[in-house]
């Protein structure tokens, strides 16, 4: 389980509900490495925009969104995943099969 170490509390929470966009965050950089790697052709990566949505909603575990500091520091990961898969011609936001 994914853990958020910038928690205001002491003892910080597992974050169940951050896995899918961990996940997909994951599987972008493994298609950056192939992309790189071996120019196999046009790729794709997750849709982390769609991922990050649905966990900033609270939707999936029933928990409630995750703290507003986590929320901002996972947008900019999410820009930065899909500008580089742009940058790479990787199709930005495919849902897995």
């Amino acid at each position: 389980m994914a853990r958020l170490e910038a928690q205001d509390r002491k003892d910080p929470m597992p974050l169940p509900a951050l896995g899918p966009l961990a996940a997909g965050i994951d599987e972008a950089l493994v298609a950056f490495g192939v992309e790189l790697g071996a120019g196999a052709g046009p790729g794709a990566v997750p849709p982390l925009r769609e991922l990050y949505a649905q966990l900033a909603s609270g939707n999936g575990d029933g928990a409630g969104a995750p703290d507003l500091l986590l929320l901002v520091q996972l947008d900019e990961m999410v820009d930065a995943t899909n500008t580089a898969a742009g940058l790479l011609g990787l199709r930005a936001g495919v849902s897995p099969e």
